[in-house]
């Protein structure tokens, strides 16, 4: 299947003059932007989750070896998946400060698990954000 392209943006801050950070942005990322007859395009709500979190992974590696970017922000939770319902997939909250699910990955919590070892393993901080539920089911 054809993933849409990536469309990276490098920016610098100084804060302050003497310490450079890189940021790297995905924008401009459909979340839906999948080939007619895509596996992606086709799919449940939590393949096309997955199939997005595979973009947002080699943007990670971009950002990292490419741009040099110290952190990696990406789009809004509709970046994964698009507009949530009550349908939608919402998997549970797994992470807590200090918990790195990389380390003890769980199947309930594919995107909290990807996007952890996207930034292990390209050794880039990621800001984003994704649809969770919590313990107390809202959401």
């Amino acid at each position: 299947s054809a993933a849409p392209l990536l469309p990276l943006t490098l920016i610098t801050i100084a804060i302050p003059a003497s310490i450079a950070i890189h940021v790297s942005v995905l924008s401009g990322h459909d979340s839906s932007a999948w080939s007619h007859g895509s596996a992606c395009r086709s799919g449940e709500n939590l393949e096309l989750i997955k199939c997005n979190l595979k973009v947002y992974a080699q943007a990670a590696s971009a950002a990292s070896s490419d741009a040099k970017a110290d952190i990696l922000l990406l789009p809004e939770g509709y970046g994964l998946a698009g507009m949530p319902s009550w349908s939608t997939y919402y998997e549970p909250l797994i992470s807590s400060v200090g918990f790195n699910p990389c380390l003890s990955p769980n199947t309930t919590a594919p995107q909290q698990t990807a996007l952890s070892c996207a930034a292990r393993d390209h050794k880039i901080a990621i800001a984003t954000n994704i649809f969770v539920q919590f313990a107390n089911k809202s959401r």
